[in-house]
């Protein structure tokens, strides 16, 4: 968002097909921290879902193993 401030303060940044002013600053903030904050949250569950099978599958799998017998004595 500095970027765009220092953009929009030489008179380069893009609103669409015009410049983008001062007024465009605030709402083109919350659009772009909307999305990068709802593509946090999706990938945060896809990991989160990816770390349930994985966890699920890796305690089946260490159910199914027989403990090893050993010889004391």
């Amino acid at each position: 968002m500095a970027t765009s401030a220092l953009l929009i303060a030489v008179g380069h940044e893009r609103n669409g097909s015009v410049a983008a002013h001062w007024d465009d600053w605030g709402g083109m903030a919350i659009g772009t921290l909307t999305r990068r904050g709802i593509a946090i949250i999706l990938w945060t569950l896809i990991l989160a879902g990816v770390i349930a099978v994985v966890r699920r599958t890796k305690l089946v799998e260490e159910e199914d193993e027989p403990e090893p017998v050993t010889d004391n004595g």
